[in-house]
């Protein structure tokens, strides 16, 4: 089931609030991959989870993906940034990538070589658990799985891009301005999932685990500091913004008061200085 006004792009806040409050695809991705219980409650209610410059790569490659996707297989995909709920526990939720008749897209950018997937591939199959254990990502799997069964479909498109970094780039730890800086596009996959029973189960007892999980003491950074730290870095921002339409300005007096000036004076104001000085 499609949340009502849960847009990632629209409406952030709301977005972050129910991921926080349910276990979503990527949790489920996450414990899959021998993420702990108490691991993955702190890095929910950690704002730093929600970005970084590898995350900003994806969304910035996904739309052209899920275009060559539909090149690909001629069929229509809606891109989607929604949360859906699973019916029958909406605790269960997932945000898919791209929305078709009969099945999701997730879509990922990484930085090394899937074999396996590309032998499916090759070969026109489809991809089962095994598969993704073997190209040690289970825990895409598991996202996977989870996507299929809230919003419902039965099928899953994954693909993928395989992520070329900069020469002489240092991926820094926190999302930046200019992102093509970053990475470059490589080649690109992609294979269909089916629905696996045995993983909407192993999903709900991992749900469960997590409910009845209760934290012995805080996340190690609050909530409270990110928040901080974003209106410290927008407040330094402003600064700069405010610096340079200040420098504009001085030069510009400077060179108004130049033209008024005889040579050798000099000229004080609260800004500073100018000086007329005559080079022989």
């Amino acid at each position: 089931m499609r949340i009502p006004n849960s847009s990632r792009e629209k409406n952030p806040e709301l977005w972050r609030k129910l991921r926080r409050e349910g276990i979503t695809a990527t949790d489920i991705g996450a414990l899959y991959s021998g993420k702990s219980i108490p691991q993955l409650y702190a890095d929910k209610h950690s704002d730093s989870s929600f970005d970084s410059p590898y995350m900003q790569w994806g969304r910035y490659r996904e739309k052209k993906i899920i275009q060559r996707l539909m090149d690909e297989i001629k069929t229509v995909i809606d891109s989607n940034d929604d949360l859906f709920s699973y019916d029958d526990d909406p605790f269960f939720l997932s945000t898919p990538d791209g929305i078709g008749s009969d099945f999701v897209v997730e879509v990922k950018t990484i930085g090394r070589k899937l074999d396996r997937l590309e032998e499916i591939e090759a070969a026109g199959g489809r991809a089962t658990k095994a598969d993704f254990a073997a190209d040690n990502i289970l825990g895409y799997f598991g996202q996977v799985q989870t996507q299929i069964f809230t919003v419902p479909k039965p099928l899953c498109l994954f693909a993928w891009e395989y992520r070329e970094k900069r020469p002489g780039v240092t991926i820094p730890n926190h999302p930046v301005e200019n992102i093509d800086d970053l990475f470059t596009p490589g080649e690109w996959h992609f294979v269909r999932v089916d629905t696996d029973d045995d993983a909407i189960r192993e999903c709900k007892r991992l749900g469960d685990e997590y409910r009845k999980y209760v934290p012995s003491e805080p996340p190690k950074i609050p909530h409270y500091l990110w928040k901080l730290q974003g209106e410290i870095e927008s407040i330094e921002r402003s600064i700069a913004v405010l610096q340079s339409d200040l420098e504009l300005k001085k030069n510009t007096l400077n060179s108004i008061v130049m033209m008024s000036m005889e040579p050798g004076s000099v000229f004080e104001y609260p800004l500073g200085s100018v000086r007329y000085t005559v080079y022989t």
